[in-house]
């Protein structure tokens, strides 16, 4: 059975400063503002949503919480592990965003999986990385 399985519809990141967050991703990265709005929630204070660069209609969906009671269960916790970017030249991006101000977490790094065929989509990639707000890495990423 073929999956219905179409792209990414969107990235969801719990954030703890949505204005530091928003100006970084559409200030810095290129993303723009889609909506942003309070929604009628008891625990979620802001939402956002960003449409990725370029020509995809992947999004980025932001929202604060109201802090929780006790330890946060996991929907509610800040951060999650990676935003990863696809671009042409991850040196040439990482230098932009060194430039901008943006701090660098990886420099580009050559890697190629073993045990893959050599005609594989995700044999060979070319990883950078910079710090986002509340720590979310965001990868920047060249296949091939």
């Amino acid at each position: 059975m073929e999956s219905g399985i179409e792209g990414i519809d969107h990235v969801g990141v719990v954030v703890a400063d949505m204005d530091r967050t928003i100006q970084f991703y559409a200030g810095l990265l290129g993303f723009s503002v889609l909506a942003r709005f309070k929604p009628d929630s008891p625990y979620q204070k802001e939402i956002a949503y960003l449409k990725f660069p370029g020509a995809s209609s992947a999004k980025l969906e932001l929202y604060s919480l109201t802090a929780p009671s006790g330890e946060p269960s996991y929907e509610r916790k800040v951060g999650m592990r990676e935003i990863a970017l696809r671009v042409a030249d991850v040196k040439a991006e990482l230098d932009r965003l060194r430039k901008a101000g943006a701090e660098v977490m990886a420099e580009p790094t050559f890697s190629e999986a073993g045990g893959l065929s050599n005609d594989s989509p995700v044999k060979k990639r070319t990883r950078g990385a910079i710090k986002g707000p509340d720590g979310v890495i965001v990868g920047l990423y060249h296949w091939g």
